[in-house]
């Protein structure tokens, strides 16, 4: 993994799921924004933005 997959701000679970390959940066950081817009902070439901983030970002590359 690269420094550019990597996400920065990304903590908690969020973070481990980056750091070991499994999520890349740019899905963490669209399903920040959306839990961000949406004023959600749990771990779950960013787990759920980041599983969408991701699966639609597979179909696309």
């Amino acid at each position: 993994m690269t420094e550019a997959q990597l996400a920065q701000r990304a903590i908690g679970i969020v973070r481990i799921f980056n750091e070991a390959g499994v999520l890349v940066a740019a899905d963490v950081h669209v399903a920040t924004r959306v839990c961000s817009l949406g004023g959600e902070t749990s771990d779950e439901v960013m787990l759920a933005g980041l599983d969408a983030s991701h699966t639609v970002g597979e179909k696309i590359r």
